[in-house]
């Protein structure tokens, strides 16, 4: 009887030590997690390539269909660079399968813009269980296929007179518009632009303006898609001022579209002084405390309206004098001083 239950007791206890190796076998073996990740770091395709594609991997494939985030970046924009088939920002990894593919479509435009840069990187993915591992990012590089092109000021240097009414500006480009080209430009120099001097505070008398710009948008000018040329009119105001030559500087400073400002961005105009008549106020030298100030004025059919008044060249001047232009013909002036 006592062996019978020694027998008994010795297999229980073997029984129990079966469980116990049987349970600590599985926990030495635990499930592996999936490993997720971007097959390559670096794609390169041209602007007119077409597709290209962005492949991730599984190390192991699960047993659910794998939602995978991705962000976007670099240099290129979504759509006007390329466009993601199906749902930009996001993939899905099929169970049961190793891989899964972005598909890029490449835009080709006529625009020069430079090689440019999609980043892609994994963000997130709905199972976490799956690793992502360190290489979840690729760039790629759009290689630019179009011709680049430049505006340039056909002429560095151009002399007028104050009587030539309007001058022509041409600007070429080095290729034709891809599209509508808009340049911008500033202006600058010793003469006054009708549209800054009014804009003034206060603003500059019309009988002091020198030139306006003869376009809708001062400061704009537009090349119509196709055309290698433009033109900036710049129209020169007859004045009663009698002046030392005057410039009217024009530089490019910005384009649309790709298009480069050349080296030769930039062109003076000096504006020379009309021919006339010309009145003068002058006084002794030696009266260095003295200063004057001559007008002009019209007494004609308007009479009373001021044409204009001397600019004193120099602090030191002892002559103050106006000019009675010869474009303007024969009429009746009258003129004035005031005595410092």
């Amino acid at each position: 009887m006592q062996k019978s239950t020694l027998l008994i007791s010795s297999l229980c206890a073997l029984a129990i030590m079966g469980v116990g190796l049987s349970s600590c076998k599985d926990d030495d073996d635990p499930v592996v997690p999936p490993k997720l990740s971007i097959s390559t770091e670096t794609v390169t395709v041209g602007e007119g390539g077409g597709n290209t594609t962005v492949e991730l991997v599984l190390d192991r494939a699960a047993a659910t269909d794998l939602t995978v985030e991705y962000d976007l970046g670099g240099t290129a924009t979504s759509p006007a660079d390329y466009t993601i088939t199906g749902t930009e920002g996001e993939v899905t990894i099929p169970a049961g399968q190793l891989t899964a593919s972005i598909q890029i479509a490449i835009v080709s435009d006529a625009i020069y813009e430079g090689d440019e840069t999609i980043e892609v990187s994994i963000t997130d993915v709905d199972n976490p269980d799956v690793v992502i591992t360190n290489d979840d990012e690729a760039v790629v590089t759009i290689t630019e296929d179009d011709q680049q092109i430049s505006a340039s000021f056909a002429a560095a240097t151009i002399t007028a007179n104050e009587d030539d009414g309007e001058i022509v500006l041409g600007i070429t480009l080095s290729g034709a518009a891809p599209q509508d080209i808009t340049l911008k430009y500033a202006l600058t120099g010793t003469a006054i632009d009708a549209v800054a001097g009014a804009a003034q505070n206060p603003p500059v008398p019309p009988q002091f303006w020198d030139y306006i710009i003869d376009v809708e948008t001062d400061g704009e000018l537009v090349i119509p898609q196709g055309s290698t040329s433009g033109e900036i009119v710049v129209t020169v105001f007859t004045d009663f001022q009698f002046e030392d030559d005057e410039t009217i500087i024009v530089t490019l400073n910005e384009a649309s579209n790709g298009v480069q400002i050349s080296a030769s961005n930039a062109t003076t105009i000096t504006v020379e002084q009309q021919n006339g008549k010309i009145l003068a106020l002058v006084w002794r030298e030696e009266y260095t405390d003295v200063d004057m100030d001559l007008f002009l004025w019209d007494m004609g059919p308007d009479p009373d309206e001021l044409l204009g008044m001397s600019i004193t060249p120099g602090a030191e001047s002892n002559v103050e004098a106006v000019i009675i232009p010869t474009i303007v013909g024969e009429g009746s002036f009258g003129a004035c001083y005031t005595y410092w």
